[in-house]
C-alpha cells in the first residue's frame, strides 16, 4: 500500500502521496469496479440473476401466472363430470359462455347428455380422462384425451385433433360431419360403426388406423402420412390423395375408389378385391402391390384401363426430376465439365422397366497447400544493473577510502517488482472475470435465441390452428334438418319474420324490428299482446284475453362450396330467451351480432298459455309500478324494458340499446348493453300511487345525438 510524506509548506500542511504506486493500485481498482458495474448492470437490464458457480439452461424457470378458472384461449375451464353439467346448462341462458374446456389430469370418465349447445365450442385437454359424447357443439378441438377414447354418439359435430395420440370411436347412433387430425407426427386410430361425412387426414409424418365398419363418405390425405384400412368391406370406401401426400403408405384390406395425384405406395391386401384406382397425373410414381386373389383395375390420366393380375406388383408414372446444371470446376492446371443424370421408369408388368445412368468424368481441383513463412523474432533485453563501486585510492600517504553504494535504487527495484507481480495477479483476475461475463452473455444469447424460435414455431402453429378452425366454422353446415324447408327460400339478406312453420299466426301480437348501431347486437325485436283484459272497455267484449309464451329463433344461411358449385346452406342458428306476455304487456327481444351469413330469417314461436292471471291481488307478487305520472292506471309487473331509439328523420330510426330490469333486484341489477362511467340507468321515485321508473341516458348521449330526437320505447311484463 503506498505511503504518504507529511509535507510542510507555507502556511499549510498536506500529504504527499507516492504517486508512482498510487497511480497504478487507483487503475487496478478502477478496472475492477468498472467491471463489476458493467456485469450487475448487463444481468439488471436482461434479467438475469449473477449465479455461484456453474449455470446450466436447466436452471433457468419461466414463471407464469395461473388462471383456475378460465384458459389462455378465454374458454371456461371444468375439471368434472359436475362442473361440465354446470357450466353446460348455464350457456343455454348466458350467451357469453362461447367455450369450454375439459382440463384434468384425473383418471375419470366423463358422459355429456344430449343437448343442443352449437353456441359453444368444446376443447378437450385430458389425457387421463375418457369422453362419451351424446350432445352438439359448435364444434369438437381435441388436445389430449385417454388412450380409451373419445366416443361419439350424437350427430352433426365437427371434430377437430390436435392430440398427439387420439382414439376416436363413431358409435352406430352417430353422423359425424367432419373429423380432421391436423396434428403433427401424431398416432390416429379412428373405428366408424355409423356415419361420418369426411375424414382428412391433414398431420405430415402422421400414423393413421381406420376401421369402417359403417359408413365413411369420404377419406382425404392432404400430407404424408402411413395409413392402414380394414372393416367389413360391405361399402366401397372413396379415398382422395392429394397432390401435397408424396411419400404416403397406403394399406387396405377393404375395397377402395381412389384418386391419387401424389407419389405412393399401395398395398392392396385380401378383402380389397374390386378396388379402383384412378391416376390424376404423370408426374408422381405410383407403385401398386397387388396381394389379393382377384384383379384391380387401374386408370391412368389418359383414360385407358389396366388390369394388375392378383400377385403382380405395377408401378406407373415417373419422378421428373430438376434437370441438374453443369457444374465447372477450375483447378491449378486447367479444368473440365461433367455431369450425371437419371431417370425412374417402369412398365406394366412385375420386373419389367428399365433404367438409365451415365456418369461422365469431370476435371479435377487440387488444393494447393502454398508454404508459410513464420519469422521468428528474438528480443533480447539487457539489463544493466549499474553499480557505483567507489574508487579506491591509494596514496603513499594515509588517505580517507569512500564507498557510495546506491542502496536506494537496488530497494526501488525490488518494490517495483512487487508491484508488477500484484499488477498482472490483478490482470490475470479481470481477464477472468471478462471469459465469465463473456460466457455468460453467451448462454443468455443462446437460450434467448432458443426461446425466440419457440415463440416463433408455438405463434406459427396457433396460426395455422386458429386458420383451420376459423375455415372449419365458415364452412360447417348444421346436420340435422330445418324445421321448414320453406325458410332457406324465404331468408333475405336484411332478414325475414314468420311464425313457426308459417303455421297459427298470431293476429294480436305485433312485431316491430329497430336496426342496431350497438356494438354487442345486431337488431332489436319489439312484440307486444295486442289483447286485453280490460273487461270494462266495451271493444273488447266476446274477447279472450290470451297469455303468450314467446320466444324467437334465428336461423343464418350461407352459400358453400367450391366457386361455381356453391349452395346454400343453413350454416348457424341462435335463439332468445322467452319471455311471458300478458294481455296488453310487450317484451323486447336481442338478436346479436353474428356477420358469417348470406341470409338469415327470425322465427316467432308464441304458445298459449290459457287467459292471464291476476296479476294485481297480491302484492307480493309483483312490485307497483306507474310509467306515466300523469296517468291513473295502477298494476303489478315483474319487469320492465326499454330501448333506447335515435330517429334523425322518419326514415332514419336506429336503435342505440336496451335496459332490462327485474323489479325485485336491486338498481346495480340492471341489465344494458350501453355505457355509463356514473350513475345508475335507472331511477326511481316513490309516489302514494307506487313506484315511478326513470330511465338515463348514458354519458355523452345527448350531446352525440343533439341533431336528432332520442325516444325510450317502455315494454313492461
Amino acid at each position: 500500500m503506498a505511503k504518504n510524506k507529511l509535507v510542510k509548506g507555507k502556511g499549510y500542511i498536506s500529504f504527499e502521496k507516492d504517486e508512482k504506486k498510487s497511480i497504478i493500485i487507483a487503475l487496478v481498482v478502477s478496472a475492477v469496479v468498472v467491471l463489476a458495474v458493467v456485469i450487475a448492470i448487463i444481468c439488471i437490464r436482461r434479467g438475469v440473476g449473477v449465479p455461484v458457480g456453474t449455470t446450466t439452461s436447466e436452471e433457468v424457470i419461466d414463471t407464469y401466472t395461473v388462471t383456475e378458472d378460465v384458459a389462455a384461449d378465454g374458454s371456461i375451464i371444468v375439471t368434472n363430470q359436475e362442473e361440465l353439467d354446470t357450466k353446460l346448462s348455464a350457456s343455454l341462458e348466458d350467451d357469453s359462455i362461447g367455450a369450454i374446456t375439459i382440463q384434468s389430469e384425473e383418471e375419470q370418465s366423463i358422459e355429456i347428455p344430449a343437448g343442443d349447445y352449437s353456441q359453444v365450442a368444446l376443447n378437450v385437454d385430458a389425457p387421463y380422462t375418457e369422453v362419451s359424447n351424446y350432445a352438439n357443439f359448435n364444434s369438437i378441438s381435441i388436445s389430449q384425451i385417454s388412450a380409451n377414447t373419445w366416443v361419439e354418439h350424437a350427430s352433426g359435430n365437427n371434430i377437430i385433433l390436435q392430440a398427439d395420440s387420439s382414439h376416436v370411436v363413431v358409435e352406430s347412433d352417430a353422423v359425424v360431419e367432419s373429423i380432421a387430425n391436423i396434428s403433427y407426427g401424431s398416432t390416429l386410430a379412428v373405428e366408424i360403426y355409423g356415419t361420418v361425412k369426411e375424414l382428412s387426414l391433414e398431420a405430415d409424418e402422421s400414423i393413421s388406423s381406420v376401421s369402417v365398419h359403417g359408413t365413411l363418405d369420404n377419406m382425404s390425405i392432404y400430407s404424408k402420412t402411413n395409413l392402414s384400412l380394414s372393416g367389413d368391406g360391405s361399402i366401397s370406401v372413396p379415398v382422395n390423395v392429394k397432390s401435397g401426400s408424396d411419400g404416403s403408405i397406403i394399406k387396405s384390406s377393404i375395397p377402395i375408389r381412389m384418386e391419387s395425384g401424389a407419389t405412393v405406395d399401395l398395398y392392396m391386401e385380401e378383402g380389397s378385391e374390386g378396388s379402383q384406382l384412378n391416376l390424376m397425373s404423370e408426374d408422381v410414381l405410383t407403385s401398386l402391390y397387388n396381394n389379393t386373389g382377384g384383379e384391380i383395375n387401374v386408370t391412368d390420366p389418359n383414360g385407358n384401363v389396366i388390369a394388375v393380375a392378383a400377385g403382380n406388383a405395377e408401378s406407373y408414372g415417373e419422378i421428373k426430376e430438376p434437370e441438374e446444371e453443369e457444374q465447372t470446376a477450375t483447378g491449378g492446371s486447367g479444368g473440365s465439365s461433367g455431369g450425371s443424370s437419371s431417370t425412374v421408369s417402369s412398365g406394366r408388368s412385375s420386373g419389367s422397366g428399365g433404367s438409365s445412368s451415365n456418369n461422365s468424368g469431370g476435371g479435377s481441383r487440387t488444393a494447393v497447400e502454398e508454404p508459410t513463412t513464420t519469422t521468428t523474432t528474438t528480443t533480447t533485453t539487457t539489463t544493466n544493473n549499474n553499480i557505483n563501486t567507489p574508487a579506491q585510492q591509494n596514496s603513499n600517504s594515509n588517505t580517507d577510502s569512500t564507498k557510495k553504494t546506491d542502496t536506494a535504487t537496488a530497494a526501488a527495484e525490488a518494490k517495483n517488482k512487487e508491484l508488477q507481480k500484484q499488477v498482472n495477479e490483478q490482470k490475470t483476475l479481470i481477464d477472468s472475470l471478462k471469459e465469465s461475463v463473456q460466457k455468460l452473455t453467451g448462454n443468455y444469447e443462446a437460450l434467448e435465441q432458443q426461446n425466440k424460435e419457440m415463440a416463433e414455431r408455438l405463434a406459427t402453429k396457433e396460426k395455422e390452428i386458429e386458420e383451420k378452425l376459423a375455415e372449419y366454422a365458415s364452412n360447417a353446415v348444421i346436420g340435422y334438418p330445418l324445421p321448414n324447408e320453406g325458410y332457406k327460400e324465404l331468408a333475405k339478406k336484411n332478414g325475414a319474420v314468420e311464425f313457426k312453420n308459417f303455421e297459427n299466426k298470431k293476429e294480436d301480437l305485433k312485431s316491430e324490428r329497430y336496426s342496431s348501431i350497438n356494438e354487442k347486437n345486431a337488431e332489436y325485436i319489439v312484440i307486444e299482446n295486442l289483447t286485453s283484459d280490460d273487461t270494462n272497455n266495451s271493444d273488447n267484449e266476446g274477447k279472450d284475453s290470451i297469455t303468450y309464451l314467446v320466444q324467437l329463433h334465428y336461423y343464418y344461411f350461407k352459400n358453400i362450396g367450391p366457386e361455381g358449385a356453391k349452395t346454400l346452406e343453413w350454416h348457424y342458428y341462435n335463439r332468445s330467451k322467452s319471455v311471458v306476455l300478458n294481455p296488453g304487456e310487450s317484451g323486447i327481444f336481442v338478436r346479436p351480432k353474428y356477420d358469417d351469413y348470406d341470409t338469415y330469417l327470425i322465427e316467432i314461436e308464441a304458445v298459449e298459455k290459457t287467459h292471464s292471471e291476476d296479476t294485481s291481488s297480491d302484492e307480493n307478487d309483483g312490485v307497483p309500478i306507474i310509467v306515466d305520472v300523469q296517468g291513473n292506471v295502477q298494476r303489478y309487473y315483474q319487469n320492465v324494458h326499454a330501448l333506447l331509439v335515435y330517429e334523425s328523420d322518419e326514415s332514419n330510426k336506429v336503435a342505440l340499446g336496451c335496459i332490462t330490469y327485474n323489479l325485485k333486484l336491486p338498481l346495480d341489477k340492471a341489465e344494458t348493453d350501453m355505457t355509463y362511467k356514473s350513475g345508475s340507468p335507472i331511477t326511481i321515485t316513490k309516489t302514494e300511487q307506487g313506484n315511478v321508473y326513470d330511465f338515463e341516458y348514458p354519458d355523452g348521449y345527448k350531446e352525440t345525438y343533439k341533431d336528432g330526437t332520442l325516444t325510450w320505447i317502455k315494454c313492461l311484463n
